[in-house]
């Protein structure tokens, strides 16, 4: 998810919309001037919504205007987490064009840079809850139709969530993640060790395609391993 702009009233928020188009609007109610529910209103039926308020005597009538979610402040992070898959499944369901960075880092980039750019964690939507899987527990990720299977070292039953390979690819990648095999994906931290055709993590053996051996070969060099 990426922050095209902020503003501090209506009138400013409303100028800018009426030119760009935006995937998602954070709406204080409580705004100089004009409320934020007069804007809710001018954009019900165009651009989803997501109203913000400290108190909940404003629920009935955000109802009324349709918006995707109420949050009430202080919001949690999980909470803001929810709202944002919200709008990325109201998308999918409305069949609109979303754009490419609301629909591939809503929930993985959440969390996985620190201050310092350091690995750290990231949430997953499994059912109807998100779930926070620490990088450094991740063993390795198996696709299972349009599904991913995450095993990790501290459970014996993998997290399975609905995302792509590529996707996962692209945002771990980073990280000492790399693909071995269209079906997986692997933690390089975690390989005890590597045969011809095959990587080891512990007693589990995973198998590497041609066209991904390479790579593998490339990404063990710059870790400086062997």
């Amino acid at each position: 998810m990426r922050l095209t702009q902020t503003f501090r009233n209506v009138h400013e928020a409303m100028a800018y919309l009426q030119s760009n188009k935006v995937d998602l609007v954070f709406l204080d109610v409580q705004m100089p001037g004009l409320s934020g529910i007069t804007l809710a209103n001018n954009l019900k039926g165009k651009t989803p919504v997501i109203l913000l308020t400290a108190y909940d005597t404003y629920a009935v009538e955000a109802y009324g205007l349709d918006v995707l979610d109420y949050l009430l402040k202080p919001v949690a992070f999980d909470r803001f987490l929810q709202s944002c898959f919200k709008a990325y499944e109201w998308y999918n369901r409305s069949g609109q064009p979303v754009n490419a960075t609301l629909a591939n880092r809503t929930v993985m980039d959440a969390g996985m840079y620190g201050a310092d750019s350091d690995p750290r964690f990231l949430f997953v939507h499994v059912d109807y809850n998100l779930v926070r899987i620490e990088l450094n527990d991740i063993l390795y990720i198996e696709a299972f139709k349009d599904y991913v299977k995450i095993f990790l070292e501290s459970s014996a039953r993998p997290v399975v969530t609905r995302m792509s390979m590529k996707v996962l690819e692209e945002r771990l990648g980073h990280f000492h993640f790399v693909r071995i095999h269209k079906s997986y994906i692997v933690s390089l931290t975690k390989i005890t060790a590597l045969q011809k055709g095959l990587v080891s993590m512990g007693r589990q053996e995973l198998p590497i395609s041609e066209g991904f051996r390479d790579k593998l070969s490339e990404s063990i060099k710059r870790m400086n391993v062997l």
